[in-house]
């Protein structure tokens, strides 16, 4: 039986799955005390955790999809057309290959917003740390 903890990386903006049967059923300290204080749920009410990337992340494979999709309709109605067939099939291997590329660089576009944020964030922290005394 596995004992599951959900979580959100801070740094890359997703959620994580912690798998606590391979510790023997022990909770790590740091994880259970993350977990009991309930510090993600506050951090994502008050909006220092983003949603955003996961949802950019189901926006890739959903874009990627409709991509592949719209180049497959497009070879089809090519083939099946008596005149000028030729570029639809064309054009459509071309939405079939450059679709989900550009929605990828698109994503990862919105993504390195994030990203930095996420870094700014640990910037701030680690002066405000050095600046109290205060170690980690």
């Amino acid at each position: 039986m596995a004992l599951l903890l959900i979580s959100v990386d801070k740094c890359y903006h997703r959620i994580v799955y912690y798998d606590l049967s391979v510790f023997g059923g022990v909770f790590p300290p740091r994880i259970l005390k993350s977990w009991l204080k309930g510090e993600d749920m506050n951090d994502f009410i008050a909006f220092r955790k983003m949603v955003t990337p996961v949802i950019i992340q189901g926006i890739f494979w959903i874009g990627a999809a409709a991509s592949v999709l719209g180049g497959l309709g497009m070879v089809v109605s090519g083939i099946g057309s008596e005149y000028g067939g030729g570029a639809k099939v064309l054009i459509g291997l071309a939405i079939m290959l450059m679709g989900p590329l550009f929605v990828r660089v698109y994503c990862e576009l919105l993504i390195v917003i994030f990203r930095i944020y996420g870094t700014l964030v640990d910037i701030k922290d680690a002066i405000g740390n050095k600046g109290s005394g205060k170690t980690e």
